[in-house]
């Protein structure tokens, strides 16, 4: 059995090996580093370069003329009349007040949260409630209220990615340490560690449903196949493991618990098929169901998935051609919309969360050269409602989105900022965004 209780902590992460995220993109988050939240968007700065990407039908206001000729002038972004080919207009180049400096929609930031260290996880729990794990330097899970005031902060014997049940009990995956959960005022419920594995078992992703819990790991020592395990809320206890095919090396992403199937998104190659998009199933008895993935847009990689109440899946991805992918499927898997929002070259999306009214976020940053983050919020048809980009990077600085999250009327990312010194050393530093929904 992989998993037995706990003893002795492993040893933590250090930087040096954090520091392979360098090439992930910057953000600049407030006006200056700061450990408290901010009550308004007006102080909060974001991207001097505007997305590309106008969304919505453009609204034709009251037009001036140019005092010589009885034909109008032409419109200015920034004038506060919304004019053709423009999707809002509020007189203003504030890009975080829900209309950037191009005219076109923005999230609007109503808090910011900026502390010392890193963060691995982030989830939400249904009351607005934000949890993430992290190093600042040793481990660490923290709770935070919706407007972004820290509720508490513990130190923990692991970090990694997090998920949040009904009830508002927390579980975390970690690298090291096995699995942890914590009742929604911190206390420790239980945890079950590596049973004496000698190196660690990188996590693929975690889920939980009413009466269990999902994890998915890579087969310890070997990485080429996945290990999807359900455990017993209440202990830990495996109830049952499943594995990957044989003969299939896999590349997975993420794991999502939707009505009863388990699905395990990401990428399989073998000799005779080469390189295939993934999408691993299995039921709630553990049985491998299907493995493969039609793709028609061809992303090669799709490496977020949720699902909606219907029991759609949602599914995000990253071309260098089009930018960032969010796809929608039927419970059968046939194809409902894809739409790639481009503007975003080379994204590697990290995180897509359905939410409200059939909402979807996905947040992702650019591993190319521009380094480029975004967190875009779609409609249930696929419609852009609106992009959040993070600002342009700066020499050195590099930013590493971890997750996103609906509150009940809200919306909050998270993720990490890595600043490399002149004298080579690294500091990191974390941040949480609160956005308006409307």
């Amino acid at each position: 059995m992989f998993l037995l209780p706990y003893t002795t902590p492993p040893a933590l992460l250090g930087v040096s090996a954090l520091a392979l995220s360098a090439c992930i993109p910057s953000i600049v988050v407030g006006d200056s580093p700061q450990d408290e939240t901010t009550a308004s968007s007006s102080t909060t700065p974001g991207s001097t370069t505007a997305p590309d990407l106008p969304t919505g039908d453009p609204t034709d206001g009251a037009t001036a003329t140019d005092g010589t000729t009885d034909e109008p002038a032409p419109g200015v972004c920034g004038d506060g009349v919304v004019n053709a080919g423009e999707a809002c207009d509020d007189g203003d180049d504030e890009p975080n007040d829900g209309c950037d400096a191009a005219c076109t929609r923005s999230g609007e930031v109503v808090w910011t949260v900026e502390r010392d260290g890193e963060i691995f996880g982030f989830a939400m729990a249904a009351d607005g409630t934000i949890y993430v794990s992290g190093h600042d330097p040793v481990s660490f899970l923290a709770a935070f209220a919706p407007d972004g005031s820290e509720q508490w902060h513990i130190d923990a014997a692991g970090s990694g990615p997090l998920v949040v049940d009904a009830a508002g009990q927390i579980y975390l995956l970690s690298k090291f340490s096995g699995v942890l959960a914590f009742a929604p005022d911190s206390t420790a419920l239980w945890h079950v560690g590596p049973d004496g594995e000698s190196t660690p078992n990188p996590p693929v992703g975690i889920d939980v449903g009413d009466d269990a819990l999902y994890i998915a790991n890579y087969e310890p020592g070997a990485q080429e196949r996945v290990v999807v395990r359900r455990l017993e809320k209440g202990t830990g206890a495996i109830v049952w493991e499943a594995l990957t095919p044989e003969g299939e090396d896999v590349d997975a992403q993420d794991l999502a618990l939707v009505g009863e199937r388990i699905f395990v998104v990401g990428k399989t190659w073998n000799d005779v098929d080469g390189v295939r998009p993934m999408l691993a199933t299995f039921d709630t008895a553990g049985a491998l169901l299907g493995l493969e993935l039609d793709d028609p847009i061809d992303s090669r990689l799709w490496n977020a998935l949720d699902g909606l109440g219907n029991g759609d899946l949602v599914l995000a991805g990253g071309s260098a051609d089009v930018g960032l992918i969010v796809r929608r499927l039927h419970p059968d898997q046939s194809e409902q919309w894809s739409n790639a929002t481009g503007g975003v070259p080379n994204i590697w999306t990290q995180r897509v969360i359905a939410g409200p009214g059939d909402r979807i976020a996905a947040i992702g940053s650019d591993i190319g050269k521009d380094g480029v983050g975004a967190v875009n919020l779609h409609a249930g048809d696929g419609a852009l409602l609106w992009s959040s980009k993070f600002s342009s990077p700066e020499e050195g600085v590099n930013e590493d989105p971890i997750g996103v999250g609906f509150g009940p009327d809200f919306l909050v990312a998270g993720g990490s900022i890595w600043t490399q010194h002149e004298d080579q050393n690294i500091t990191t530093t974390w941040w949480l965004r609160g956005f308006a929904l409307d």
